[in-house]
Formats: structure tokens, C-alpha cells, sequence
């Protein structure tokens, strides 16, 4: 896969936002988007109705840094959002994190964070 940054981005009224970053994501099979970077500004993307749920299935990769997961945990409730957590049994995953926002950003954020915290996704989905 191809990553390439585009900096600065054009807003919609045309004026120039700096602080806007964006990758662009190519794959071999002739697919592209964009995907916004922390850094970037973008549109709250809510359902209509409702919250998001996403359902993450972990395993450590290593040492885990409490100290991470515990910011992610904050972040997550400043931005009015709120976690679930499991331990689980078997092949599929050692914890289990079910997070509902408003915001599917949130969401993505929240899932960067716990990354970078020493957990590996194994499965994840998301429900509406």
C-alpha cells in the first residue's frame, strides 16, 4: 500500500487550512481514499439516531502500557463517549472493549490509542 501526505487541504469556501492533513491510501487492486490524520480537521461522523458501538477483540503484544489505555479511557469519556471492558476466554482475544460514541471519530481515536498502548486488534466490528 502507497502513503502519500497531502498538506494543506482546501476548505470548502476555498480558504487554506494549514493545520488540515490527509493520507491518501492506494491500493494494488487500483483503490484510493482519503483518511484524515489526527491533526486534521473534520466533520463529526454521527448516526442519525442513536450511538455507534464498537466491539474490539484484543491480545497484548508485549508489554501493555496501563498508563495508555487508562488516557484512552479519558478521552474517550471527555468526548462523551463510554467503555465496556471483558475478559475473555479462548483462541479469540484476551480482552474485549465495547465503546459507544456519537462520533465514529471517537471511535477510531479510541481504537489508535489502545494500539499504541501494546494491544493488538484481532476482530473488530461496528454497530449502529
Amino acid at each position: 500500500m502507497l502513503l502519500q501526505l497531502y498538506s494543506p487541504l482546501l476548505q470548502p469556501n476555498g480558504a487554506n487550512n494549514t493545520a488540515s492533513k490527509s493520507v491518501l491510501l492506494e491500493s494494488s487492486d487500483g483503490y484510493a481514499w482519503f483518511m484524515p490524520t489526527a491533526t486534521s480537521g473534520h466533520a463529526p461522523l454521527e448516526p442519525q439516531i442513536g450511538q455507534a458501538v464498537l466491539h474490539l477483540f484484543c491480545k497484548p503484544e508485549g508489554a501493555v502500557d496501563l498508563r495508555k489505555v487508562t488516557a484512552a479511557d479519558r478521552a474517550l469519556t471527555k468526548a462523551g463517549g463510554q467503555m465496556v471492558t471483558a475478559s475473555i476466554l479462548g483462541h479469540k482475544a484476551d480482552v474485549c472493549f465495547m465503546v459507544l460514541a456519537k462520533d465514529l471519530w471517537v471511535l477510531r481515536k479510541f481504537q489508535t490509542a489502545i494500539q499504541a498502548a501494546g494491544l493488538a486488534v484481532f476482530d473488530s466490528y461496528v454497530s449502529l
